[in-house]
């Protein structure tokens, strides 16, 4: 091989390398990096069906059949169902016995919180569990534990941990969206071993303005109290993931620098509704 030759060789190996490190180290808004996690509980099931490219997509499976979700599975890696166990929303048919446990208007959206520690209520949760759970779902993301923050009793607790640990038994994994005090509680008692993955947080670098319709930045002392809670999940064995809404190009640097540096995975989006994809 003449000088020219290897010369060109060597060009072409450093193009090429050169486009293998564009392609792993930087990728574009859109790629790999961008759907890691995907969170679209409020979005209509005609648009649901037509997403793809995620590690962990996250839906509402109670609108889906397994014909649904087998389809979804074969365009992502992992299909996880959301599922409310602590309040009950107006869109969900729940039954007429069950009307009499609500406790009150659940703030800012259309849902009233329920005695959780209600038996028929805890029929009612497990046996759609175990309907979602038939669907092939691959995992739980269980919303509205915070009703331990509006009901204190240690019965309270008890009844999120017995529900948690009987859909535990399905082998599918759970994460907790929100929650903290009872996380911390559970933590402290060592009661997560085995029943929780992971917890969810919504808005710890931003806030909603629900009022005003818009989103802002949250207060400097809740974003310490939220920063310090998931680095103690972390620290606890728990997988950590965000949501986080509406933030302006610099803010959004900031979190994903923030996330990318603590292991966290982290979804932003500038819809409330959770209903249409970025």
């Amino acid at each position: 091989m003449n000088y020219r030759n290897k010369r060109l060789r060597g060009l072409f190996g450093i193009i090429f390398l050169t486009a293998v490190l564009a392609l792993f180290c930087f990728p574009k808004k859109g790629g790999t990096e961008h759907k890691e996690y995907g969170v679209f509980i409020g979005m209509d099931r005609e648009k649901v069906l037509d997403l793809k490219g995620y590690h962990r997509l996250v839906v509402d499976a109670d609108f889906l059949s397994e014909e649904d979700i087998n389809g979804l599975k074969l365009k992502n890696k992992e299909v996880w169902s959301y599922f409310n166990i602590g309040s009950a929303e107006a869109f969900r048919k729940i039954d007429a016995d069950l009307q009499n446990i609500r406790l009150g208007k659940y703030e800012n959206w259309d849902e009233d919180w329920i005695d959780i520690t209600d038996e028929g209520w805890k029929k009612y949760l497990l046996d759609k569990a175990a309907e979602l759970e038939k669907k092939g779902i691959d995992g739980f993301f269980i919303d509205n534990t915070d009703i331990y923050d509006k009901d204190t009793r240690i019965e309270v607790y008890q009844s999120i941990l017995q529900i948690l640990a009987r859909i535990a038994k399905q082998k599918k994994p759970i994460i907790i969206n929100g929650g903290d005090c009872f996380i911390k509680e559970a933590m402290e008692k060592n009661d997560l071993q085995d029943i929780v993955f992971g917890i969810n947080q919504e808005t710890v670098f931003t806030k909603i303005d629900f009022k005003n319709g818009r989103f802002l930045e949250n207060e400097e002392q809740d974003k310490f109290y939220y920063q310090n809670y998931l680095e103690k999940c972390r620290d606890f064995g728990l997988h950590v993931f965000l949501i986080e809404y509406g933030p302006d190009e610099e803010t959004e640097k900031q979190i994903r620098k923030y996330c990318l540096k603590k292991g966290f995975t982290l979804y932003v989006t500038s819809s409330i509704e959770l209903d249409r994809e970025e």
